[in-house]
């Protein structure tokens, strides 16, 4: 019910809304890691891989201005990878870790998409 555009009211409904937000982006998050990525290992998560390792280099060879993008996203896909492999092998040691880290893996996950789709524009 709050329709203001302005003042105390759009104050609070910002405040309750992010409670929501944060909630979600968590179990999101701890859905991508716990049962899309590490349910079968990676392996899907390798396919997507694969195909970001091609438009980097793809994007590598079409002129030196877009060299640095293809750079960019290069790394962020190998830290993508490293950071999966990580987390595959210390969560059977711990299997509470995906909650720990699953926020910080959906923000990483979500860069190196972007970054993706920025190359392929």
């Amino acid at each position: 019910g709050y329709t203001e555009d302005a003042g105390a009211a759009q104050c609070y409904r910002d405040a309750r809304i992010t409670a929501i937000y944060e909630g979600t982006n968590a179990i999101q998050a701890q859905d991508l890691l716990g049962r899309k990525v590490l349910r079968d290992g990676g392996q899907a998560l390798g396919v997507l891989l694969a195909e970001m390792r091609a438009a980097a280099a793809a994007l590598d060879e079409t002129d030196a201005r877009t060299r640095e993008l293809a750079r960019g996203l290069a790394d962020v896909v190998g830290r993508l990878d490293d950071a999966t492999r990580s987390v595959a092998l210390a969560v059977k040691d711990d299997p509470e870790l995906v909650g720990s880290v699953a926020v910080n893996y959906l923000m990483l996950f979500g860069y190196a998409c972007g970054a993706w789709q920025w190359a392929l524009a």
